[in-house]
């Protein structure tokens, strides 16, 4: 006669949890896999902190900016996954943060988020290469699916 598989306690689970198919994750040895790093731009403090703090409750790695010079100052010792930006900012639009990126020659999704947009801007960044153009207020399922878009 078999004997079906009991979890044992260890220290790693002191409660002999079984985790799926009577597996035993040994969580000193496994080695969890890089969170994507998202760069947010936006001007408006309260939502900058606001989708940095969605982004970390969903376990990514979030670099806030609140100015597209400061941005593009860091962008490419940044690498990030993903650019999150607002369309309207004072100095530079985020389309001219998508254009700028693409003089460099570097590729980074971007997800545009704006208060006031139209058709004509929002043909222009997926031309651009934007993943997505979503409109404020947002719902938090379409930021973080467009996000998974763009990372995959």
């Amino acid at each position: 006669m078999i004997k079906p598989s009991v979890p044992r306690a260890t220290r790693a689970n002191p409660f002999g949890i079984a985790y799926g198919y009577g597996r035993v994750p040994d969580l000193e040895h496994e080695v969890a896999a890089p969170k994507p790093l998202i760069a947010v731009l936006d001007d408006d403090p309260t939502t900058l902190r606001g989708i940095a703090r969605l982004l970390s409750i969903h376990g990514f790695d979030v670099k806030p900016f609140s100015s597209p010079s400061s941005f593009l100052m860091e962008i490419e010792s940044l690498c990030p996954a993903c650019l999150i930006a607002d369309l309207w900012m004072p100095d530079l639009t985020g389309l001219d943060v998508q254009r700028e990126l693409a003089q460099r020659g570097l590729s980074c999704p971007v997800v545009f988020l704006t208060g006031g947009g139209d058709i004509r801007l929002s043909v222009q960044a997926m031309r651009g290469g934007a993943v997505d153009f979503l409109t404020k207020p947002f719902e938090q399922d379409d930021l973080l699916c467009a996000i998974e878009r763009a990372v995959i």
